[in-house]
């Protein structure tokens, strides 16, 4: 996994919080999807079907964006899934910014997730936050990013 590995207790932690976030799935993706829209709003503009439409609250009845936080809610759970084998979670990192390079989605998004992340992480999982799960984030985010970049270049690199 890179040169930067978790270790048992930063991936309890990352458990930990997740499956209170992941247990509340569909709240929780659009919560993530409003932050996104909000922190970084250039992002919107590769949803094509929300165009004209302002009002997040609107945005997230969007049956096409609900199916794609639910897709991404699952990509999410198939990371902390794989925190155990490094190879499957590079695999799935690099398959995800592949595909996202491919749909000329820039690296810079993903590069500039991190705040929208962290906090959504913080306010989704409630009791289960701390200083610990917060340092065990920023870390799987650094390999997760990183992953999904090199994704990202692979297929925009002619």
């Amino acid at each position: 996994m890179s040169d930067t590995t978790l270790t048992p207790s930063e991936k309890a932690a990352i458990r930990a919080s997740w499956e209170v976030i992941y247990g509340d799935q569909p709240n929780s993706g659009n919560d993530l999807t409003k932050r996104l829209f909000t922190e970084i709003p250039e992002t919107k503009t590769h949803f094509k079907y929300l165009d004209g439409i302002d009002d997040l609250e609107v945005a997230c009845q969007n049956k096409r964006l609900q199916y794609v936080n639910g897709e991404m809610m699952k990509m999410l759970n198939s990371f902390v899934d794989a925190l155990d084998n490094p190879d499957t979670l590079m695999q799935r990192l690099t398959a995800l910014g592949t595909a996202h390079g491919k749909r000329k989605i820039p690296a810079k998004f993903f590069e500039a997730l991190e705040p929208v992340l962290v906090p959504w992480i913080e306010a989704r999982s409630a009791d289960a936050y701390s200083a610990e799960v917060k340092v065990a984030w920023l870390k799987a985010w650094g390999i997760i990013q990183k992953g999904i970049v090199d994704g990202i270049n692979t297929a925009t690199t002619p």
